[in-house]
């Protein structure tokens, strides 16, 4: 649990971020800020950075081919970075190419570092996944910050490294290697098994980039009836075992991790030839994340006081 001076440091920042969007923004549509990452879901520390979405009413169901020609202000990466940098946030940085635009800057008040996007909604809806998973699951929430802790510490957690340092995991990869783990072991279920066909159409979203996408982003909130809390083992165990898995059992060349499909899947042609460790998007089919690692893995893995036989 965070302090309670850690949550009102965000809540100040996110009450700061929606005054400057109210005070540009005021002729059109009610835009709402909200978190999303970590702090949405739980996970995440006093030194986490901030992660922000700024919702748009006007497209709840996200960016199809017709919308995305004709985007309001709002979405203009560089726009925003200059009105925050106006408002008196520093460390303004726009990355307007990147497959999902942001807007990073640093809150002088609160000394919170933040990511922002607009309206990409799938990042919100993860987190919300995810924390569904983690109340499932008490144990879930402690074993991830062991786990994201231990990438900290081998600096295995740099997903967009600067100069020629090498990419790593990012947290989320890291996140969704557990869940698909522990559905493997039976620890988890999988909520997005069995749903009915789609027919509604607010039960999806369209991504922008590289070309509009379709996602059914639709999750069981509840584990399927007759399904029980299994007995965990103690987290110094399990733990090991997580190494274990991933260092040994894993076999990275001809299998790939999916949490909505409840687990491994045979690695197919299109999954990221090159990439040693394939990872889908619960949410993205076509989206693999493969942090550029060594293949096997198990020389990453060896060296961690939790990975002994």
């Amino acid at each position: 649990m965070l302090e309670t001076s850690v949550r009102m440091r965000r809540l100040m920042t996110l009450r700061r971020v929606q005054r400057v969007i109210d005070q540009n923004f005021y002729n059109g549509p009610q835009y709402k800020v909200e978190t999303f990452g970590s702090t949405r879901n739980g996970l995440s520390s006093s030194e986490s950075d901030l992660d922000i979405i700024v919702l748009d009413p006007e497209r709840p169901n996200g960016f199809p081919d017709d919308e995305n020609k004709k985007l309001p202000g709002i979405y203009n990466a560089r726009r925003l970075g200059s009105l925050f940098h106006r408002a008196g946030f520093t460390e303004v940085e726009t990355i307007p190419w990147a497959a999902t635009p942001i807007v990073k800057f640093k809150d002088p008040v609160t000394s919170l570092h933040c990511d922002l996007n607009i309206n990409e909604r799938l990042g919100a809806i993860n987190s919300d996944l995810i924390s569904t998973y983690c109340d499932i699951l008490p144990p879930l929430r402690p074993m991830l910050r062991s786990i994201k802790s231990w990438a900290k510490s081998r600096s295995l957690n740099n997903p967009s490294p600067q100069g020629n340092h090498p990419r790593s995991f990012s947290s989320y990869s890291l996140v969704i290697m557990t869940l698909g783990f522990l559905q493997i072991r039976g620890y988890l279920p999988n909520l997005q098994a069995g749903l009915p066909d789609k027919e509604d159409h607010r039960l999806q979203f369209w991504i922008r980039r590289p070309q509009p996408l379709l996602c059914d982003y639709r999750f069981f909130t509840q584990p399927p009836p007759g399904w029980k809390l299994p007995d965990i083992l103690p987290q110094e165990d399990i733990l090991r075992d997580w190494f274990r898995f991933w260092g040994d059992e894993f076999d990275s060349n001809g299998q790939m991790l999916s949490i909505s499909q409840g687990g491994i899947l045979e690695r197919g042609k299109q999954s990221s030839a090159n990439a040693p460790l394939c990872v889908i998007d619960p949410f993205i089919p076509t989206k693999v994340r493969p942090p550029p690692l060594p293949s096997p893995l198990s020389p990453l893995l060896i060296d961690t006081p939790h990975r002994r036989t």
